[in-house]
């Protein structure tokens, strides 16, 4: 309400957005995160709203994508009228769609710039993501939950990972004396398929009452840092 106009007109997009917004009505709703081929009202109301900082009513929406001739992209109305518990799967779907975009943007060499405006993310989350692609590939960012933390190891895992810290890297074709971040990180990631970023890591072995190395500490003892660390 607060964005309508005085005398009570909905706000009108400029040529340069509307231009945007027809663009991105026939490309595929995938390039902004939506796991789909073809738009709903909701998305493309959200889509707007992220991007021009307006909300229009779902009738108006219809009614510029009538006017653009582009009804065909839109999806049956009765796929709009979900269950909550759908809808808020669907939300996560979208998240995890996003993430994954994202980071095969900044893979095709993409700037953080860029792909911020493009997919509406802080470039502060791009730069996280651009950390933990180049350490892990898409499926490190795909495995983020929603809530952009990393996916959590249960009770048992936690348990056999601490088992197996306590003994010697050795026996898992580790060559250090000691448990290295990066040894710990790689022993997540095979055993369990999670990637965890090595903040997480270093917390998460400090939770267990352990201590893993990182490449400061063994630098310290005057051993070499290992490059993928």
């Amino acid at each position: 309400m607060a964005r309508l106009r005085i005398h009570g007109n909905i706000p009108r997009l400029d040529d340069a957005s509307q231009s945007w917004l027809v663009s991105a009505i026939k490309h595929s709703p995938g390039l902004h995160g939506y796991p789909a081929s073809t738009w709903t009202i909701r998305q493309l109301r959200e889509l707007i709203f992220r991007r021009f900082g307006v909300q229009f009513s779902a009738s108006h929406v219809g009614y510029l994508v009538r006017g653009y001739g582009l009804a065909y992209r839109l999806t049956s109305p009765t796929s709009e009228n979900l269950p909550r518990a759908t809808a808020q799967k669907s939300q996560s779907d979208v998240y995890a769609a996003r993430r994954k975009v994202a980071a095969k943007m900044l893979l095709d060499g993409e700037s953080a710039g860029r792909v911020s405006k493009t997919l509406n993310i802080s470039e502060r989350t791009i730069s996280k993501y651009r950390s933990m692609v180049l350490d892990g590939g898409v499926e490190a960012v795909e495995q983020l939950r929603s809530s952009g933390r990393d996916a959590a190891l249960g009770p048992e895992a936690l348990e056999w990972l601490r088992a197996t810290l306590e003994r010697s890297p050795m026996a898992h074709g580790y060559e250090s004396e000691l448990w290295r971040n990066v040894d710990v990180q790689k022993l997540i990631k095979e055993r369990f398929g999670v990637y965890h970023s090595s903040g997480h890591v270093r917390t998460l072995v400090g939770k267990l009452g352990l201590e893993a190395q990182d490449a400061t500490t063994e630098a310290a003892h005057g051993k070499e840092a290992p490059d993928d660390q």
